[in-house]
């Protein structure tokens, strides 16, 4: 039996080759640049650093080095700006930056380089060659997080001899999903590096003692779903007609037909390669990626789809509601998840396995099982759908049976090149990086509630997070936003939130550049709601707009303290213009008794409002403060 689709969601990263339907139940790690005639392109180098990461960061027994890849663009670099870090996750890297366009847009705000470092065993950063990575546990072992991070904490000093960047020059770390986890860690485990981390959609506490329920990703598509305007009743009777119908002849006949299934991936009775429970799983795949990528406006992150497709979805669901025509209720499911797997119409069969379906598109990057491997060692993420009433799919395991289910998965899996149960650490995030942020510093969380991760990310009981701004600690949950949309290129149909969002990151990133700001620390504020009318159309992308219709806000100066001593002849007047700190009231006036008396004028430390670049002088009122002393 394959696995579970949820359990292989790779946080949004995992892209398959465009004009097949995906596979649900295993995933490609290798990206596919997205060539869609309306989205960005961006511009960078790909480069190759030298041999000097170790396999292993840990020992002294191996020896071996390796080199990673690496894209880069210094065209907004200026003396004293920044670096923007990407952290790369489980995928090729030209993904990552395809997907990230927020570090392009501002960049020239901060006069920034940009840097995306590809993940160790992902894309072409291979610690061993001609794919012997994968060959046996003893080499697939150093495939860790905390053998990345440590790749990254060599990497950034290398960047910065390369193209001589000073050595003080800051960086500050971006991440979305596992790379947000990623640059959450890299910032706790290697804080003199960075001035600052953004991570979003990171599911930072979704393990073992981090309080989130096995049942919580799912719980929100179904929630998702719901807002969307759909029935939950209308899904809860498909997947019901579905399961009955896979137990006969004349219903997997049905099935097959209905769902239209390739000759390749045929649905048998029980017990048979493909079955029911198959196609159940692919459509739940289908729709938890819609509920993650939930964007908007049209894009092809994991595959061409409208904006707000789960929407398009409820609506393609809605000639089935109340029927009892379980045809019409099932051709509707499949108008619904096709949303995400056909939206073109142009895919002729459903197929559950591209391998047999369509050889010759399996991508050749010899790294086709990386997350599934990272979730059978150290990322052991306890989750499964649970069933109605907590969501629309099967249940196959709960809290208490997960360890077991997974360990039956990976031995599947990885049995064959030496993996057993006791590589399973199941404390191994708490352990190495863990979840209390009470000493951490410069973080900002994000997330979108219609993302099913959103149910992982850090909360308000998550140690150190609430009223954390002064520490530079920022948690924000994004009303109508989905998986990292606010890392994406801004569009004309974002949401009021994720704008309010990117403008308050920029001050933040502000602060954390210049923290002797008197605007800081940034006093994050509540996002905007959004209205359940909220429709937008004709979206197109926007570049270098910042701030993007906010108002910049005012900020704090003060200017310090001057004190001066002159000597005045006798009988001079001394008249302040406003009202001094010993309580003298504008216009009265002092004589002097004595020639050559020292009279000291102290200039109040006075705080106002200002547009940042406002003259200073042209806003202060200056005050007198007149001692006198009598010379004998």
């Amino acid at each position: 039996m394959l696995r579970l689709a949820v359990v292989l969601v790779c946080f949004g990263a995992a892209i398959a080759g465009r004009g097949h339907l995906r596979d649900p139940h295993r995933h490609s790690d290798s990206f596919v640049v997205s060539e869609a005639a309306n989205d960005p392109t961006y511009k960078y180098k790909t480069d190759w650093t030298e041999p000097i990461f170790p396999v292993d960061h840990f020992s002294y027994t191996r020896t071996e080095t390796f080199k990673l890849k690496y894209l880069h663009n210094e065209d907004s670099y200026q003396p004293g700006g920044p670096i923007f870090f990407y952290a790369g996750n489980e995928g090729a890297i030209e993904g990552f930056a395809t997907n990230t366009g927020i570090m392009f847009d501002l960049a020239p705000q901060f006069n920034a380089s940009i840097v995306f470092a590809e993940h160790r065993y992902y894309g072409e950063s291979m610690p061993f060659p001609n794919n012997a990575s994968w060959a046996k546990i003893s080499e697939l072992g150093y495939l860790t997080s905390e053998q990345a991070l440590a790749d990254y904490a060599m990497f950034l000093p290398y960047y910065k001899e390369k193209y001589s960047f000073p050595n003080d020059t800051k960086v500050i770390v971006f991440g979305g999903s596992y790379g947000g986890m990623l640059a959450t860690w890299f910032r706790l485990k290697y804080p003199t590096l960075t001035v600052g981390a953004w991570a979003s959609s990171a599911p930072a506490i979704y393990f073992n003692g981090g309080g989130i329920d096995v049942g919580a990703f799912d719980a929100v598509v179904k929630r998702t779903y719901l807002s969307s305007g759909c029935d939950s009743e209308t899904i809860d009777t498909a997947f019901q007609t579905i399961t009955k119908l896979g137990q006969t002849v004349e219903g997997v006949e049905k099935l097959n037909t209905i769902f239209r299934i390739d000759e390749n991936t045929v649905i048998g009775l029980p017990g048979d390669n493909y079955t029911a429970t198959d196609l159940k799983l692919y459509i739940q795949q289908g729709f938890e990626y819609m509920a993650m990528t939930d964007y908007p406006y049209p894009t092809n992150f994991l595959e061409d789809m409208p904006g707000f497709p789960v929407k398009q979805a409820c609506e393609r669901l809605e000639p089935a509601v109340n029927t009892t025509d379980n045809d019409l209720l099932l051709y509707s499911l499949l108008d619904a998840v096709n949303v995400y797997y056909n939206y073109s119409g142009e895919v002729q069969t459903t197929c559950f396995d591209i391998s047999k379906c369509y050889p010759s598109t399996i991508p050749l990057s010899g790294n086709p099982d990386g997350w599934d491997f990272q979730e059978c060692t150290e990322v052991i993420i306890a989750m499964c759908a649970l069933g109605p009433p907590n969501d629309f799919f099967d249940s196959i395991c709960n809290a208490t049976t997960f360890i077991d289910w997974q360990s039956n998965y990976c031995n599947k899996i990885y049995g064959t090149v030496g993996w057993n149960k006791d590589f399973i650490r199941l404390n191994a995030i708490r352990d190495m990086y863990g979840w209390d942020f009470t000493s951490a510093s410069n973080i900002i969380f994000t997330n979108g509630i219609l993302d099913p991760w959103s149910s992982a990310g850090v909360n308000e009981n998550t140690p150190g997070i609430s009223n954390a701004n002064n520490r530079g600690i920022y948690n924000y949950r994004i009303a109508s936003s989905a998986h990292h949309l606010d890392m994406r290129q801004p569009n004309t149909c974002d949401p009021p939130s994720v704008i309010n969002l990117r403008f308050q990151v920029v001050e933040i990133f502000k602060c954390w550049l210049n923290p002797t700001s008197t605007a800081c620390p940034f006093a994050q504020t509540e996002l905007p709601e959004v209205l359940t009318s909220f429709n937008p159309q004709n979206c197109s992308y926007i570049f270098g707009q910042y701030p993007w219709g906010e108002s910049i806000p005012t900020i704090p100066t003060t200017t310090p303290i001057q004190t001066t001593t002159h000597s005045v002849a006798a009988g001079t007047s001394i008249v302040p213009d406003t009202s001094t700190s010993i309580g003298m009231e504008a216009g009265t006036s002092v004589v002097t008794e004595t020639a050559n008396t020292p009279i000291t004028y102290t200039i109040e430390t006075t705080t106002h409002n200002a547009v940042a670049g406002t003259t200073i002088a042209n806003l202060l009122a200056f005050c007198f403060a007149a001692f006198l002393a009598f010379v004998a």
